[in-house]
C-alpha cells in the first residue's frame, strides 16, 4: 500500500515539473490588447500532427473575432425574429477563418505526446483586410448585378441570371457588412438589390403546354411533341434551358430543347410506365444553373422564391382499357420474393389475369439460391449465400422478347444461428431492395402495343414436374432364325432424285447488355500473322442515338493462359485508332468493334470499359 501511495505521489511530481517546463501560453489561454490569439494542440501521434495544430489555432483565433452584423446589411434587411443572424452567424465566422490572412506564428512547443503552437493577428490588419475584400465586392458585384439586369431586360433571362449569380458570389463573403455604393445620384444597397434581382428575375414569366391534355396508353408513347411556349410579360424568352418528368416517375420524356426566338420548345413522351388513368408531367426551368442557390450556404434565403418558379403542368388521360399480365414462375425457391415481386407488378404497371391467353403480356419470374462458404466473423460467424433473380417479358402478341433482366450471384451474408428460412427471408429482402433500384428504370423503355388478338398457343406449363414413369411390362420373346444379310444399297429409281436433309438453323449469336438498350454480340475470333482480332458488334436497341468513346488502355483481354494481352489497335465503326475511338451507335444498325491483339487462340475475358464508365465482362470466346 505505501508503495502505491509513493508511485502516486512520484507521478503527481513528474506532472508538476512537466507544467513548470511549458511556456505561460501553454498553461494559459494568452491575451493580445491590440490583436487576436490563437492557441492550438494535437497530439504527435496523429499524423499530420503539425497541421492540425495550426488548423485549430486558427479556429481559436477567429473564435475571439467578433461577427457584427451590419444595420443595413442583406441579413437585417430580410431579418425573421433574430433567426436569419443566428443562422448565418457561424456560417460567416467559418468564412472569415478560412481566409484570415496576415497572421503570424509567435511560438511551438512541444514535448513527447503533444505539439502546441501560438497564433497572433493585429487588428488593425485584419479590419484593414475585411475592407479592402468589401471594397473589392462590392465594385465586382455591381458590375455583374449591372449586366445581368440588361441582359434580363433584353429577354435573355438566363444569361442575366447568370451573371446575378456571379453578383451573389462576389458579395457573399462580406455579406454581413454595409454594402453601399452610389449609383445614377442615388446611393443603393448592393447586397438586397442583388438579391432582389434574383427572387424577382422570374416575376412575369409563364410557361404554357399545348396540348394541356393528351390521351395516351400505357407502355406506348405518344407520337406527336408537346409544344411549350415561354414568355415574360407577354415577350418570347429565348435560350431558356427547361426539364420536363413525370410527377410519378413512372414515364419516359425527351430532354426539351431550348427555347427558340419565338419562345418555344417540344418534347416527347416515349413512354407511359404507369396504369394509374391520370397522370401529370411537369414542365418547368432546369434547376442545374440554380445549384449555387438551391444547395449553397445561403439556400435558406431562396427557398421560398425558388418554390414559386413559373412551371406548366400536362395532364395524360389513359384509356380504360388496362394493360394485362399473366405472372408465371419457375425454380421458385425464394416464394417470398416471388410474392413481392408479383404485389409490386401488380399494384405498379400490370392488371394480373388469371390465364396466359387473356394477357397483353406473359411476365416469368426464376430465383434459385446456393449457399457459399463459413465466413469467421469477430462476434459469431457468418454464412454467405448466392442468389439469382431473373424477370424477363414477352410480349403475347408477337412472342418478341421484351425485357430481360437479371441480378446475378448476389452476396448475402446471414449468421450462422439463422434457420434456412430466415436465410432465405434475408436474401430475398437483399434482391427485392436492389430489384426496385433497377428494375423500373427498365421498365422506363418497355413497350406494349396492345392493338390486335392475342393468338391461341401452347404455353409451358409453371414449374413443370416429371412425370411419373410407365409401369414395366414384361413380355417373352419367341427365338427367330435370321435371314442370309441382303446389301444395303437400295436401287436408283429414275425420277426420283435423292432426299437432301434440310441443314440445321444456324445458332443465333450471344448476346449480353452492355448498359441500358446497348448490347455486345461476338461475332468471330480470326488472326492475321502474328495478331489476333476479336470481332464484336454494338447494338443499340433504344430509340435514341447513344454516342460510345473508347480508350484502348480501359480495354483488357486476357488469353487462354490467363495472360492479359496489349491492345495494340482498336476499330469502332469506321474509326480506328491506338489510343481511343468514337461512334454514334444508331438504333437497331449493328456497329463493328474489333480490338487487335498478339496472337491468341481463346479469349478467356473480355472486359469493356466507355469512358463514361459503363462495364461489361465476357468470358470464353473462341
Amino acid at each position: 500500500m505505501k508503495l502505491k501511495y509513493l508511485l502516486l505521489v512520484l507521478g503527481f511530481i513528474g506532472l508538476l515539473a512537466h507544467a513548470q517546463n511549458a511556456p505561460s501560453w501553454v498553461r494559459q489561454h494568452p491575451v493580445n490588447e491590440f490583436g487576436y490569439a490563437g492557441v492550438g494542440m494535437a497530439k504527435t501521434s496523429e499524423k499530420g500532427y503539425i497541421s492540425k495544430a495550426k488548423e485549430r489555432a486558427l479556429a481559436d483565433l477567429a473564435s475571439e473575432i467578433s461577427i457584427q452584423i451590419s444595420s443595413t446589411s442583406l441579413l437585417n434587411t430580410i431579418e425573421d425574429n433574430g433567426t436569419i443572424k443566428e443562422l448565418y452567424a457561424e456560417t460567416i465566422r467559418s468564412a472569415v477563418q478560412a481566409n484570415i490572412e496576415k497572421y503570424r506564428m509567435v511560438d511551438s512547443w512541444e514535448n513527447g505526446n503533444e505539439y502546441w503552437v501560438y497564433y497572433e493577428l493585429n487588428r488593425f490588419d485584419y479590419e484593414e483586410y475585411m475592407e479592402a475584400r468589401r471594397q473589392k465586392a462590392v465594385k465586382d458585384g455591381f458590375a455583374f448585378w449591372y449586366r445581368g439586369n440588361s441582359m434580363i431586360e433584353q429577354g435573355d433571362i438566363m444569361s442575366g441570371i447568370d451573371l446575378l449569380i456571379k453578383a451573389w458570389e462576389a458579395i457573399q463573403p462580406v455579406i454581413h457588412m454595409e454594402l453601399g455604393c452610389s449609383y445614377s445620384g442615388n446611393t443603393i444597397n448592393l447586397g438586397t438589390e442583388v438579391y432582389a434581382s434574383l427572387i424577382g428575375a422570374f416575376n412575369g414569366v409563364t410557361l404554357s403546354v399545348s396540348p394541356a391534355t393528351i390521351n395516351g396508353k400505357a407502355f406506348q408513347g405518344i407520337e406527336n411533341p408537346i409544344e411549350v411556349r415561354v414568355l415574360r410579360n407577354n415577350r418570347p424568352l429565348k435560350n431558356i434551358v427547361l426539364q420536363a418528368k413525370f410527377l410519378s416517375d413512372e414515364g419516359d420524356v425527351s430532354l426539351p430543347a431550348p427555347t427558340d426566338e419565338y419562345g418555344t420548345s417540344k418534347f416527347y413522351i416515349r413512354n407511359i410506365t404507369s396504369k394509374q388513368a391520370q397522370q401529370e408531367v411537369r414542365v418547368s426551368l432546369a434547376m442545374d444553373a440554380f445549384k449555387i442557390l438551391t444547395q449553397g450556404k445561403y439556400s435558406v434565403l431562396f427557398k421560398k422564391a425558388l418554390a414559386m418558379m413559373p412551371e406548366a403542368t400536362l395532364t395524360v388521360n389513359l384509356e380504360q382499357k388496362r394493360l394485362t399480365a399473366y405472372i408465371q414462375t419457375r425454380n421458385d425457391e425464394l416464394r417470398s420474393l416471388a410474392t413481392s415481386v408479383k404485389s409490386m407488378l401488380t399494384n405498379n404497371y400490370f392488371d394480373i389475369v388469371e390465364a396466359p391467353g387473356q394477357a397483353d403480356a406473359i411476365v416469368t419470374l426464376e430465383n434459385n439460391l446456393k449457399k457459399g462458404a463459413l465466413v469467421p466473423g469477430e462476434l459469431y460467424n457468418m454464412v454467405e449465400y448466392f442468389s439469382t433473380l431473373s424477370v424477363s417479358i414477352l410480349d403475347n402478341r408477337t412472342n418478341a422478347t421484351l425485357l430481360n433482366y437479371s441480378l446475378n450471384d448476389v452476396r448475402t451474408l446471414v449468421p450462422e444461428n439463422k434457420s434456412l428460412a430466415q436465410a432465405k427471408a434475408m436474401v430475398a429482402r437483399e434482391l427485392l431492395k436492389r430489384l426496385k433500384k433497377g428494375l423500373p428504370a427498365q421498365l422506363k423503355s418497355l413497350k406494349i402495343d396492345t392493338s390486335g388478338e392475342i393468338p391461341v398457343r401452347d404455353y409451358l406449363p409453371e414449374n413443370p414436374k416429371p412425370q411419373p414413369s410407365s409401369p414395366v411390362i414384361s413380355v417373352e420373346v419367341p427365338e427367330v432364325s435370321p435371314l442370309p444379310s441382303q446389301p444395303s444399297t437400295p436401287p436408283v429409281q429414275e425420277n426420283n432424285p435423292p432426299k437432301v436433309e434440310p441443314k440445321p438453323a444456324k445458332p443465333e449469336p450471344a448476346r449480353w447488355e452492355w448498359f441500358d438498350g446497348v448490347f455486345v454480340e461476338f461475332s468471330h475470333l480470326s488472326v492475321m500473322g502474328s495478331k489476333s482480332r476479336v470481332h464484336c458488334k454494338i447494338i443499340n436497341v433504344n430509340n435514341d442515338d447513344v454516342s460510345l468513346r473508347l480508350y484502348a488502355l480501359n480495354q483488357c483481354i486476357v488469353n487462354e493462359n490467363g495472360e492479359q494481352a496489349k491492345i495494340e489497335r482498336i476499330k469502332l465503326g469506321s474509326d480506328t485508332s491506338t489510343y481511343a475511338v468514337k461512334a454514334l451507335i444508331v438504333p437497331n444498325v449493328p456497329t463493328e468493334l474489333m480490338i487487335e491483339v498478339p496472337k491468341l487462340s481463346k479469349v478467356a475475358l473480355l472486359e469493356l470499359k466507355a469512358a463514361s464508365g459503363e462495364n461489361i465482362k465476357i468470358r470464353n470466346l473462341e
